[in-house]
């Protein structure tokens, strides 16, 4: 007879698979002290899973549910006029959208025809479109920075494809990678 020794192979051989553990993040000291508990819980229940904690934020720039003001009293926005028919145009104002939004809206004068024609609404209203007083404007978007205004402008634009925005046509495309 031979004396073959076998060897025993030293620890685990099998790769640990992870398991994930979402929490609401209440700060290192705390998510520390509770994956400190959870990991020998685990490794004694399953010992072959590895513990992942990951801790997760609230998005600071979401919007609240309700609005806080008004839309007449809302500034630095973007914003979606619809019509009747469903045609559509998305705008931006860093005044109030009241007031964006009557420049827009033309004016009946007292012979009964529409003022020349000096936004895209106005033009659209001529094919014989009607429209009510507030109800078809929403806000989208509020922002402080002007700039990321304009660019939150380009990009709804061109991710709701409307078709009453004059961007569309004269304004410098905006090449997105999607």
């Amino acid at each position: 007879m031979l004396n073959v020794k076998i060897k025993k192979p030293k620890g685990t051989t099998i790769n640990k698979k992870p398991i994930f553990i979402q929490l609401k993040f209440r700060g290192d000291d705390v998510t520390g002290s509770i994956s400190l508990r959870l990991k020998p819980a685990l490794t004694r229940t399953y010992p072959a899973a590895k513990l992942v904690v990951l801790s997760k934020t609230t998005c600071s720039s979401t919007q609240p549910k309700y609005d806080r003001y008004p839309f007449h009293v809302t500034t630095n926005c973007v914003y979606k006029f619809t019509c009747i028919y469903q045609s559509c145009y998305i705008g931006r104002t860093e005044r109030r959208a009241y007031v964006r939004f009557k420049e827009l809206v033309p004016k009946i004068s007292r012979s009964n025809r529409l003022e020349a024609f000096n936004s895209a609404i106005t033009k659209h209203l001529d094919t014989g479109h009607q429209i009510e007083t507030l109800k078809p404007v929403n806000v989208i978007n509020k922002l402080l920075n002007s700039n990321l205004l304009k660019f939150t402008e380009a990009i709804t634009i061109k991710h709701l494809k409307v078709d009453l925005c004059i961007q569309n046509e004269t304004a410098k495309n905006l090449y997105l990678p999607w």
